[in-house]
């Protein structure tokens, strides 16, 4: 029998998932979530991130996963469990993504599968956004 976190939750049960996937160089990488990649990743190279970013729109309280404030660009990670099951969630997101462009912000998404499989590939895309983003300020 197969049980969402909610449900497990729901009866008392102790529930500690523990990813498992392969990394660029083939290895496995226990335990880490890919939010958790992203944030190394981009912490390494601007120190000034913020991860768990709220304020990004005045009188809302939703996060950003990962925020360059001064350079206004958010950077999420949607995996599908979260961002793509439920239509609701798929609504909530777009409401946030229009909320923050109006604010100004430019959002990146990224997807498990592509902060696992090809992370230079994102730094890439990132990297690309901030020097357009600075060349304009």
């Amino acid at each position: 029998m197969r049980l969402s976190l909610t449900e497990a939750k729901r009866l008392g049960l102790s529930v500690a998932p523990i990813p498992t996937t392969r990394g660029t160089n083939g290895r496995l990488r226990k335990g880490q979530m890919p939010e958790d990649i992203l944030w190394m990743s981009v912490r390494s190279s601007y120190p000034e991130a913020v991860r768990e970013y709220q304020g990004a729109v005045p009188g809302r309280r939703f996060r950003i996963d990962v925020a360059l404030v001064d350079d206004k660009i958010a950077i999420e990670c949607d995996g599908w469990q979260y961002h793509g099951k439920f239509k609701s969630a798929h609504a909530t997101d777009r409401e946030r993504q229009n909320l923050l462009a109006v604010e100004g912000w430019i959002v990146l998404r990224f997807t498990p599968g592509q902060i696992f499989k090809d992370l230079a590939g994102v730094t890439a895309i990132i990297e690309a956004a901030v020097k357009q983003r600075r060349a304009l300020l």
